[in-house]
């Protein structure tokens, strides 16, 4: 475990806010930004940040009257922009916060080290071909040289975005009680982006019960909250539950055999059907999904296998006429 959260960690880029800059009118109260920095203290517990971005920034007010400087410190700081410098790159600024950076010394690349750590990647590619085999393969892991980066990531936030995503759900998490070989509720860590000062994960969440979908996402919001960041749901819609008593189904099934001479295969997939957003908006109507077969759904290569497509549609016609009027 220790490897791999070693390996993840050389890939973390970063984990911090992007807050509004200025712009070319001046700046307001309502603007904010960021910035990696070094402190040079000035004594009498004076200070101004040279930052990587924004050059001396100067703070000529504060809401961290408390803050101690220490000189040379790494920091990241929060900053309300007032007023550009005149004599020199930089801006007068309101602090708003600052945080200090736990540093470690850079190790140089040998030829010894890099040899341990490409034999580590090998190990892992080898090691998640093995665990997948039967289902995926061929896996490829690599790594490669690339500029040192301007900032380094504090430890902790290292850590916190680490343990998130080993901590969040991913995957089956319920089988539906009463058909036990289908799955009810899950969710995929799909996207993971880290770069340009921030990072971003998209998960899809999906469940046949309401309830445990708001279970799932609760636990999804807290696994990624408590490493600090911020969790939006969106796009969300009801689940539909499946009824074997259902009537309509009993009355397709039987229309079915007179038509065709034989028992239809009925399935429930795990899948978003329209007919959880429309049962939210009709409680209790009785529903069902069919149609022609369909080959690689959701896809470019999506298409209707066409010798289904008129079985579908008589047995549509044969059911509409089989069906009493209410």
């Amino acid at each position: 475990m220790k490897k791999f959260k070693w390996l993840l960690g050389m890939l973390v880029l970063a984990l911090m806010p992007m807050l509004q800059s200025c712009d070319d009118d001046g700046y307001s109260i309502g603007d904010f930004s960021w910035d990696w920095a070094t402190v040079r203290a000035t004594g009498g517990g004076g200070y101004y940040l040279v930052g990587d971005r924004w050059g001396i920034i100067d703070p000529v007010a504060t809401s961290i009257p408390w803050f101690k400087p220490v000189d040379g410190e790494r920091v990241v700081s929060f900053f309300n922009p007032l007023a550009d410098m005149s004599d020199e790159k930089g801006v007068q600024v309101k602090m708003e916060g600052i945080q200090e950076v736990l540093t470690k010394e850079v190790e140089e690349m040998t030829a010894e080290n890099e040899e341990e750590l490409l034999a580590l990647v090998k190990y892992c590619e080898d090691l998640f071909n093995e665990e997948f085999k039967a289902i995926e393969t061929p896996i490829s892991f690599t790594a490669e040289r690339v500029e040192l980066p301007a900032g380094e990531v504090p430890e902790e936030i290292q850590d916190n975005l680490i343990d998130a995503i080993f901590a969040c759900q991913n995957g089956v998490m319920r089988m539906i009680p009463t058909i036990p070989d289908t799955v009810e509720t899950s969710s995929n860590l799909a996207i993971i982006n880290i770069g340009e000062g921030k990072a971003s994960f998209k998960i899809l969440a999906r469940s046949s019960s309401d309830s445990m979908k708001e279970c799932l996402t609760t636990s999804l919001e807290c696994c990624f909250s408590m490493a600090g960041m911020k969790v939006e749901m969106t796009g969300g819609y009801s689940g539909w539950q499946p009824d074997i008593n259902s009537p309509i189904l009993h009355a397709m099934k039987e229309s079915y055999k007179k038509q065709f001479g034989t028992e239809p295969a009925v399935k429930v997939i795990h899948a978003g059907l329209e007919c959880g957003i429309i049962g939210a908006i009709i409680p209790g109507l009785d529903m069902i999904s069919f149609g022609p077969t369909l080959r690689s759904p959701h896809s470019p290569d999506e298409r209707a296998l066409i010798p289904t497509v008129q079985k579908f549609y008589d047995f549509l016609i044969a059911t509409l006429e089989q069906t009493p009027m209410k």
